[in-house]
């Protein structure tokens, strides 16, 4: 089994990947980096060179790939979760539990970071609220659990995601 963290960016996906990973003694795989090798190039290229559906097509054959391996601990881009096909994939072997945060914290843990295209024509704050909105039905629909990183420290979120896989017997 593979555990997969979908949500927003900025939500934590990717650093409470790596310490949960290394917790469970499970390989750590990120979609975006994936994403890179098989495109060459890093995010912001690839937006500007293929634009969001473009990236979008290299973001399924990645989680096709990743999909497909076991004991592996998932961190995914925020619009993994937009597309049934991905979502279908990682639930062959996935537990998908979605990190979450006020649109307040994921603003200040995203508006220093150059790796992140805009994907709206809208500014900042604005921008999440917007996406937010548009993005969490997706979200919810997909995930078997959900996690509230707005104040938690690391630890106590990768803590908080081992119980609530313990509790329903899946570790």
């Amino acid at each position: 089994m593979n555990i997969a963290l979908i949500g927003f960016r900025g939500t934590g996906k990717t650093t409470l990947c790596r310490k949960l990973a290394k917790r469970l003694r499970m390989r750590f795989i990120d979609t975006d980096r994936e994403i890179v090798k098989i495109a060459g190039k890093n995010i912001p290229q690839i937006f500007s060179e293929k634009g969001e559906e473009g990236f979008r097509e290299i973001e399924k054959k990645a989680v096709e790939k990743v999909s497909a391996e076991d004991n592996q601990c998932i961190a995914c881009g925020g619009g993994v979760a937009l597309d049934n096909g991905n979502v279908e994939n990682l639930k062959r072997n996935s537990v998908l539990i979605l990190l979450e945060a006020r649109p307040e914290k994921i603003f200040a843990r995203i508006r220093r970071d150059r790796n992140r295209p805009a994907l709206t024509k809208k500014n900042g704050m604005e921008e999440v609220l917007h996406l937010l909105n548009e993005r969490r039905p997706f979200y919810e629909k997909a995930a078997r659990f959900r996690v509230d990183t707005s104040d938690a420290v690391v630890e106590e979120s990768v803590q908080e995601i081992i119980d609530l896989l313990n509790a329903e017997g899946l570790l």
